[in-house]
């Protein structure tokens, strides 16, 4: 053993989403770390306690009013603290006051479950101070998105999520990206840096039939249509541009929405927006359309961005058109790119035509054979292997 010591695959996992939100990438990703070692995940202190007055005085959801720890598997837990001091995501001192709460709470449930020298997986900059108040082994910084980019439009917040993160790339002892250009953008200032991209349950969503999708039962074909998250990145005018030009396609967007006034883009017969709907429904759903949307606005976000939804649809095969990325360039021979509503109008047409071309079969089977190249477990070797060398770098012999 060379004098070293012994590191399990012990992970505190601060998230960024919550895990009772939308399964995506860290939910994925912690399910499968937790089936290997032990992994406790954190949810983010949000809403705070006048938001969560705020939520119920709505009639909304609403966070535990207490600190809640759920065991969902063998080696993974969920620990939901309770609601924090407000304004914490924009002021300094009240971040920091919110973050020592969190770590006590983290301490008395790391010795509850039984971690040791765990690892620190920081999915934001806002939980940089636990790296100071956390007993640990090794800090992998999980950077999932362009922070100032995302914060661009809360200039407070995103000063101090900027500030954060100058502190956070330096201290950590290596960088997970979930793109190439986010491990560009991170290499600047850390040179322990791996990319690994976004991913498909390639499984999941390959299994999805069309034919079991009541929910679309009552709108015509062609069906053009997105299963996502509806937010500020995502161009709602170009798929309204071109759902007023061709009356006789039906648009579906499946999803949550966020932070995005819809009353301009209601009133039209054939754009529908149908809210967000449960994890198990979506390949059923998404197996219904006849072209799969991923229209993005181009920022300096989504040029960092590497979608999941580009991969779930193809885990079905379907034709998908999307706006263009720099990572989604790579499979511009299997999906098609649009830079406006022109371009979508165009190459949804090409794609619904697809279907009557030959080596139709041939392309759906290459979309399919591409996501299955793209799943979460691969992704996961890819993350452990990364863990292992930083463990053997730090002096550590890893048991996983």
């Amino acid at each position: 053993m060379n004098g070293k010591q012994r590191g399990r695959l012990d992970i505190v996992y601060f998230g960024m989403t919550t895990w009772d939100g939308i399964t995506g990438r860290a939910k994925q990703l912690a399910t499968r770390l937790g089936s290997v070692g032990r992994v406790c995940f954190v949810d983010p202190i949000t809403p705070s306690l006048p938001g969560n007055l705020l939520r119920l005085a709505r009639g909304q959801s609403t966070r535990p009013w207490r600190t809640r720890l759920e065991h969902v598997s063998d080696g993974l837990w969920v620990l939901t603290p309770h609601p924090a001091l407000p304004w914490g995501y924009d002021l300094g001192f009240l971040n920091r006051a919110n973050q020592g709460l969190v770590s006590r709470l983290v301490r008395r449930t790391a010795r509850q479950v039984g971690l040791e020298d765990p690892i620190l997986w920081i999915e934001h900059p806002l939980e940089t101070a636990q790296i100071s108040s956390l007993d640990h082994r090794m800090v992998c910084y999980h950077c999932r998105d362009n922070y100032r980019a995302f914060w661009s439009e809360v200039p407070r917040r995103q000063k101090l999520v900027e500030r954060l993160e100058e502190q956070l790339l330096p201290r950590a002892d290596v960088v997970v990206a979930a793109s190439e250009a986010l491990a560009e953008l991170c290499g600047r200032a850390n040179p322990h840096i791996y990319a690994v991209p976004n991913a498909a349950d390639f499984e999941h969503f390959a299994a999805g039939q069309g034919d079991r999708a009541p929910e679309l039962d009552d709108y015509d074909h062609p069906l053009v249509g997105y299963l996502g998250t509806v937010s500020h990145w995502f161009d709602l005018d170009a798929i309204h541009w071109v759902a007023q030009r061709r009356p006789a396609w039906t648009f579906v967007i499946i999803g949550p929405v966020e932070n995005v006034d819809l009353t301009p883009y209601q009133g039209l017969a054939n754009l529908h927006f149908m809210g967000a709907v449960p994890y198990a429904r979506a390949p059923d759903l998404a197996a219904a359309f006849d072209v799969c949307l991923l229209p993005r606005r181009t920022s300096e976000l989504t040029a960092h961005m590497d979608p999941i939804k580009v991969y779930e649809y193809l885990s079905l095969g379907k034709p998908v058109v999307a706006s263009p990325m720099p990572q989604l360039e790579r499979y511009a021979d299997l999906i098609y790119l649009a830079n406006d509503g022109t371009a979508f109008e165009a190459c949804i047409e090409m794609a619904l035509a697809e279907a009557h071309q030959p080596g139709a079969t041939a392309k759906r089977e290459a979309r399919k054979a591409l996501a299955q190249a793209n799943t979460w477990d691969r992704r996961v070797e890819d993350i452990l292997n990364a863990l292992r060398e930083t463990d053997h770098r730090l002096g550590w012999e890893p048991e996983y």
